[in-house]
């Protein structure tokens, strides 16, 4: 009897691959790469939570110290004393307003106060002087009072005062004279405007 090696390779069983066998493993492939992928996006998913949630947390925080910080301020009342001065300096600024105004007048105005002064200024007589001078309506209206040694050196004075140019619409029509105690005429003079401004 003769026996045959059954083992030789020849005889051994070969494997066929077959199309059915081909797509289960691309099917099994194809499930792999979903698992992981899935897993990948869980993963994914549970950071962007855990974001989510910090950041909410931090909002929360947020809104937690903007409502104390709105509670402080509605507690908190203004200064008494730095609203006194606001006060005063309001009150200041209304009484300025006037002020203000009139200087505004005077540089709009061709006879000015710095020109009567000097005008004032440019001749003055002996045993005369004064002691108080207004220029009113941005220098339309002058006031002067003064003490004189002589009564004649009043007229003297007006005449030279008429002579300057700031004065020649203006005229010196009221005059007081009043002698003193002490033998010194004491005077006030006034203008007017001649051409009716």
């Amino acid at each position: 009897m003769q026996q045959i090696n059954l083992y030789q390779e020849q005889f051994k069983q070969q494997r066929q691959f077959s199309l059915l066998m081909w797509t289960c493993y691309a099917l099994l492939l194809v499930l792999l790469v979903l698992a992981l992928v899935s897993w990948m996006q869980r993963r994914e998913e549970r950071n962007l939570q855990q974001l989510v949630t910090r950041s909410q947390a931090q909002n929360q925080q947020l809104l937690d110290a903007v409502g104390a910080l709105e509670q402080q301020m509605s507690a908190l009342k203004p200064n008494p004393r730095l609203q006194q001065q606001l006060q005063q300096l309001r009150s200041q600024l209304r009484q300025r307003q006037p002020l203000r105004v009139a200087l505004d007048q005077l540089l709009a105005q061709k006879n000015t106060i710095p020109l009567g002064l000097t005008a004032l200024a440019a001749r003055p007589l002996h045993k005369l002087w004064l002691e108080k001078i207004e220029l009113l309506d941005g220098g339309s209206l002058v006031r002067l009072q003064g003490l004189a040694v002589k009564p004649d050196t009043v007229p003297q004075f007006i005449e030279q005062l008429a002579q300057q140019q700031v004065f020649a619409q203006q005229a010196f029509a009221q005059l007081q004279l009043e002698q003193q105690s002490d033998g010194l005429y004491k005077f006030e003079l006034s203008t007017t405007m001649e051409d009716g401004q």
